[in-house]
């Protein structure tokens, strides 16, 4: 896989956001950056691109999700909608599907998100014949365990998301670090929960080596399967060094 960078920025406007943005792709020569709630208009994009050194840029629908790519790689729009970005990656060896999810807060509005992404299966058959990675902020826990304080998650919004993944046949790579990717941090009242990830098809874990940076709300983890294809395992380890560019390591079972 083409290396990659998904973050929930929170804001792209301040300089000192795109400069560390920027000094993760040169350190790590990422390919594809995936931004979530940048809060700025898109007519703003050209500086940008320039400042991150990127060469292409696509916007979905609300301004939510914006991604950028660089040559040699190239990136053509499969399908989106207000909570997510589907495109089909390339370059001179490889060919992947590559999908940026915000999901809404609101349950009714992800239930249709898992329902277009069950339908897109159907539609889009490269989906299930080739490698296909999800990330970013889902909105929803999987269980119970993954959230601590405040109301008990609902058993429906639950079993709506692990429908969906089960029956895109996903798999989520195990993780390793911090169990929460998003806090209220309200003191007494606190809440964590583990909503921010990433999934990949069986085609993805056996045929292509990644190296995937992913960035939860408050932190960046770094995925990396050995260098050549196989059928390990990696997992995603949560760096959680926001403040600085992070060391790169290997984590491969």
């Amino acid at each position: 896989m083409i290396p990659s960078i998904i973050w929930n920025c929170r804001g792209i406007g301040n300089l000192e956001t795109q400069f560390y943005i920027a000094s993760l792709i040169r350190q790590y020569r990422l390919g594809i950056v995936g931004l979530i709630e940048p809060m700025i208009s898109s007519d703003r994009i050209q500086p940008l691109l320039r400042r991150l050194g990127m060469d292409h840029f696509h916007s979905n629908p609300t301004n939510h999700i914006w991604i950028f790519w660089t040559r040699p790689y190239s990136m053509e729009l499969l399908v989106e909608g207000p909570q997510h970005i589907t495109m089909t990656a390339r370059d001179l060896t490889q060919e992947f599907t590559f999908s940026v999810i915000y999901a809404s807060h609101r349950s009714e509005e992800r239930e249709t998100l898992w329902t277009d992404l069950v339908q897109y299966v159907r539609d889009y058959p490269t989906l299930v014949e080739s490698p296909w990675y999800l990330a970013g902020d889902f909105n929803c826990v999987r269980n119970t365990s993954e959230r601590q304080g405040g109301r008990i998650p609902r058993a429906r919004n639950m079993e709506m998301f692990n429908d969906c993944i089960f029956r895109l046949a996903l798999i989520e790579p195990p993780t390793s670090g911090e169990a929460w990717t998003w806090s209220n941090n309200r003191g007494d009242a606190l809440i964590y929960e583990r909503i921010d990830r990433c999934f990949i098809n069986s085609i993805a874990m056996m045929r292509h080596p990644i190296l995937l940076i992913f960035t939860f709300h408050v932190g960046i983890s770094l995925a990396l399967i050995s260098s050549r294809p196989s059928r390990k395992s990696f997992v995603v380890k949560s760096l959680h060094e926001v403040g600085r560019p992070p060391s790169l390591h290997l984590y491969q079972r």
